[in-house]
């Protein structure tokens, strides 16, 4: 995933196409390149106080106001917060919740340090980082069980395992590279039994047969040339040992010491809000819309997201516990997945499952 490019259009702000402005690569996953703004951070209020709303259109007296910083630009990965606002989740729970659009130039983790959103919506692989470079954070609730990341292939001519991709043209892009060797190395695989083919963002190569694979999204590359009439395979890096949830919650120490009950009431908002979208996903689009109209994107793109994603949101330990939770051996594999992309962490620093616990 390379830096967007700045204008908003259909092929620019694609996923795969970000993750931060300044992002360097260490130890295999994305390491965070702006730890001295996640510092400095650290030593402004990082509780996310922020001022009560005086009145309130619910039955409650006030309505908590908070803020939650996106990881992205909006769209359709963010249905059930949509749906959580729409229906009134938020207002049941005595919540006033206010979206803070992310982009290329955003980073989610210094933002939430400073408390100027008491939650953010941001990966792992981030929040790990900004936690071992010293950031007060931890992840409370995990939207994605299972990662996005994926090998698209052809469906003419699929590749159905990473060991499958030796002696194969590979595209990845310089940012999915960290990632992509993360992948093989808990695969055991060598790089050099790859030809690793440097690509942009754009995965037209591989419906032209310049490359065997490619290396993005499955709520993204792959709806792309589907849309084009170019029939994919795709393999999850998650069924190949790459075990880091996707799309996480993170707050800070001082909020879960401070705002617990908002937390839980946002979490338990947030269920909600993708209980509604799994029941209905067209309700989810419709929710999304004005979100996403403006930022370029179809309606048939982001059905086609929002049917992907949910796919990853309703599974495993979430099927039964309820969605967003994080099991124990969940967190146990995502610390694996951490240390063979060189990110050492106790799980303990990392994840809380308190607020999880309270719903």
């Amino acid at each position: 995933m390379q830096p967007a490019d700045p204008s908003l259009s259909q092929a620019s702000i694609s996923r795969r196409g970000f993750l931060r402005t300044g992002l360097r690569t260490a130890g295999g996953l994305v390491a965070l390149g702006a730890t001295p703004a996640i510092l400095a951070a650290c030593g402004s209020s990082s509780s996310g106080v922020v001022k009560k709303a005086s009145s309130s259109t619910t039955s409650k007296a006030h309505l908590a106001d908070m803020n939650l910083q996106l990881s992205w630009v909006p769209d359709v990965e963010f249905a059930g917060a949509y749906l959580a606002k729409q229906k009134g989740y938020y207002g049941q729970h005595g919540l006033q919740v206010q979206f803070l659009p992310g982009g290329p130039s955003v980073s989610v983790e210094p933002v939430v340090v400073a408390g100027h959103a008491l939650v953010g919506d941001s990966q792992v692989a981030q929040a790990a980082l900004a936690v071992s470079q010293g950031a007060p954070l931890k992840i409370i609730g995990a939207k994605y069980q299972n990662n996005p990341f994926c090998l698209v292939s052809s469906a003419a001519d699929p590749i159905d395992k990473p060991a499958a991709m030796q002696g194969k043209k590979i595209g990845v892009s310089s940012i999915n590279l960290p990632p992509f060797k993360t992948l093989l190395a808990l695969n055991h695989i060598e790089i050099s039994t790859i030809t690793v083919v440097p690509v942009q963002s754009d995965p037209t190569p591989l419906a032209d047969g310049e490359v065997d694979g490619w290396v993005g999204f499955v709520t993204e590359e792959p709806i792309e040339l589907e849309l084009k009439g170019f029939k994919t395979y795709s393999f999850l890096f998650a069924d190949y040992g790459y075990k880091l949830f996707g799309d996480i919650y993170e707050a800070t120490d001082e909020s879960l010491a401070t705002r617990r009950d908002d937390l839980v009431a946002f979490l338990a908002s947030e269920r909600e809000g993708w209980k509604a979208d799994l029941a209905d996903p067209a309700a989810g689009v419709d929710a999304a819309k004005p979100f996403f109209s403006p930022n370029g994107y179809t309606a048939q793109q982001q059905a086609m997201e929002n049917a992907a994603q949910l796919k990853l949101v309703d599974t495993g330990y979430a099927t039964t516990a309820g969605l967003l939770a994080m099991s124990e051996e969940d967190i146990a594999a995502n610390i694996v997945t951490l240390a063979a992309g060189g990110t050492h962490l106790h799980a303990k620093d990392l994840f809380d499952t308190s607020v999880l616990a309270m719903l």
